[in-house]
């Protein structure tokens, strides 16, 4: 279970090293969503990647461990008239805003930071998929805040502007849960194992 940023970021390179190591191997990605914890009682899914800003109290008492850090940047296309080579806090509720609505069902972790912050950002578009918003940006006049990691490994990074929050922000700590019934099994610990040796090396 996990979403499609770290599907792509991390799951990507792990379907070359079952490619090699383990080709009959089949994964089934399924979106983070609010029977996560469930789920993850059940022992219905192997793993569960999510931010652990965003776990329960309940999925923190699962075995956990980190995987990798990222941070958000803003980020606008590259003509934007509005957006220089900065960005303040007043553009934030102003420019034209993509909202990213998380399939969990609450606020994205970057929405509930701005929230916070008591900024509500001008939403312009909101979209399901967080891999597309850096792609929903050339040509237009919309602002997204997306993970770094993300927007540099983007085709579609040389047509945006990215620039430094103008706001603190948190980082994004993604980490891996699983059900203690796992927790000695020799295929879950090289799968673990696999995972986190591929987190590093990002």
């Amino acid at each position: 279970m996990a979403s499609d940023y770290v599907t792509l970021i991390l799951l990507r390179p792990l379907l070359e090293r079952l490619y090699n190591d383990a080709p009959r191997v089949a994964v089934n990605v399924i979106p983070v969503d609010p029977a996560a914890q469930v789920e993850l009682e059940r022992a219905q899914v192997d793993l569960v990647i999510m931010p652990d800003a965003l776990a329960s109290p309940a999925l923190s008492r699962f075995p956990h461990l980190e995987l990798f850090t990222d941070r958000y940047v803003a980020a606008v296309w590259n003509q934007h008239r509005e957006v220089g080579e900065t960005l303040d806090r007043d553009q934030l509720t102003k420019l034209r805003y993509v909202r990213y609505d998380a399939t969990s069902g609450g606020p994205a972790f970057i929405d509930v930071q701005l929230a916070e912050l008591g900024i509500q950002p001008n939403v312009a578009l909101s979209t399901l998929s967080f891999t597309l918003v850096p792609w929903l940006l050339p040509g237009t006049s919309l602002l997204a805040f997306v993970h770094e990691r993300l927007v540099t490994s983007t085709p579609v990074r040389r047509e945006l502007r990215v620039l430094e929050p103008p706001v603190p922000l948190r980082p994004v700590v993604e980490t891996m849960y699983w059900h203690p019934v796992f927790h000695n099994d020799p295929a879950h610990h090289w799968l673990r194992e696999c995972v986190l040796t591929l987190a590093a090396n990002l």
